[in-house]
């Protein structure tokens, strides 16, 4: 038997919930660092790019509720799914998803530096990553599960209200700049509940709980 289980837009993207941070400078170091940062609300850009000598670098920052996840039993499987938007790279990355808890509002404070980007990726917080060539516009782009799994299944058990994310690029990581355009954005794609940008399937029990939100 399976059972679908809604999210709406205010159980996990109301108002500062998401959202992306750009940092910009003419040092690629001093962007990547953080520098005159700005919050987007509703923003799902990630990667970076060189634009008239000044060099921007983007991270999402997400959170999904676990309320209304059944209590008891355990997950078979978690799955993250991002919807492609319009293809905006001149230069394919890998995008990188970690847990990081940033807590109830999203400031410019939580912007990860490559070495913050290189402790979570050390201390196991690496949810998935993929390379970026040959997607096209509207595809649903399953996220192979590296620690995704087991780190929500942790926050879960540990009574956690939710499970929070960043996405940001290997690039940025690495510390290497770019030389044109390497970013992307998600976009909005049609399932069972309408638009979203972004979808977790979670096989909970033996059950099929769907996890998504709408793009605000």
């Amino acid at each position: 038997m399976s059972r679908l289980i809604e999210i709406r837009e205010e159980d996990i993207f109301n108002g500062a919930t998401y959202g992306q941070i750009r940092s910009t400078s003419s040092s690629y170091s001093t962007a990547a660092n953080g520098s005159s940062m700005t919050f987007s609300e509703g923003g799902n850009r990630f990667g970076q790019d060189l634009l008239f000598s000044n060099y921007n670098i983007y991270q999402t920052f997400w959170r999904i509720d676990l309320s209304s996840i059944p209590q008891g039993g355990f997950f078979r499987d978690v799955r993250l799914y991002l919807s492609w938007g319009v293809i905006a790279e001149d230069t394919d990355f890998t995008l990188e998803i970690y847990q990081f808890d940033w807590g109830s509002t999203i400031t410019t404070a939580d912007w990860r530096t490559p070495s913050q980007l290189g402790t979570l990726r050390s201390g196991g917080k690496l949810l998935g990553e993929t390379f970026t060539s040959g997607r096209s516009l509207g595809d649903a782009v399953l996220i192979p599960d590296t620690n995704l799994t087991s780190l929500f299944t942790t926050a879960y058990e540990a009574g956690d209200p939710y499970f929070y994310g960043v996405i940001a690029s290997r690039e940025q990581r690495n510390s290497s700049a770019p030389t044109d355009t390497e970013f992307q954005d998600l976009s909005s794609t049609v399932n069972n509940f309408g638009e979203v940008w972004m979808e977790l399937d979670i096989e909970h029990a033996g059950n099929i709980v769907t996890l998504n939100g709408e793009l605000c």
